[in-house]
């Protein structure tokens, strides 16, 4: 199947059964936003780890993300995860070259180890969170241009060098 942009946008899905894209080897954007969906597992995204370059999963019910869900995505500029129920984003360490990260309204409490696996990254939005923590060198990103950190439960920062990394904020 050639197909480059699938939008699956406010149905009812309450789950994807692993490798239902895995024959769709060009699809270059993939939005589901505005479903059900509660879990994404390793298997969830099977076969789209070469061509996608967009993924959209805002407004979902998302508690839970493997952390091998997208394993070798060397593709994957943008991942977008607006208002679902996460809580960590252990799942980034797979993703080698993302560029934009929409995690706005989710539950984020503790913000660390955002480090050189994600040296490409530019645009990162935590805002809406419930973040109240950011360990030292949580931000060891050298070429982030945009950081949202707003709407949070932040009250003092432990140390100057939280954002000593961020040379290219404007």
């Amino acid at each position: 199947l050639y197909i480059e942009h699938l939008y699956l946008d406010n149905n009812q899905l309450r789950q994807i059964s692993n490798g239902l894209f895995s024959n769709m080897t060009s699809l270059i954007e993939l939005k589901l936003e505005l479903n059900l969906l509660e879990k994404i597992s390793d298997q969830t995204f099977y076969g789209l780890s070469k061509n996608l370059q967009s993924l959209y999963l805002d407004n979902n019910l998302i508690e839970q993300i493997d952390e091998n869900a997208f394993e070798n995505f060397l593709s994957l500029k943008t991942l977008s995860l607006k208002r679902n129920k996460l809580k960590d984003v252990n799942f980034l360490n797979k993703i080698k070259n993302l560029v934009n990260f929409y995690f706005e309204l989710n539950n984020l409490e503790i913000v660390k180890n955002l480090n050189v696996t994600y040296q490409n990254l530019i645009k990162l939005d935590l805002s809406n969170n419930q973040i109240f923590e950011l360990e030292e060198n949580s931000f060891n990103l050298s070429n982030l241009y945009t950081l949202n950190l707003k709407n949070n439960r932040i009250k003092n920062f432990k140390s100057a060098e939280i954002f000593y990394e961020l040379i290219s904020l404007k």
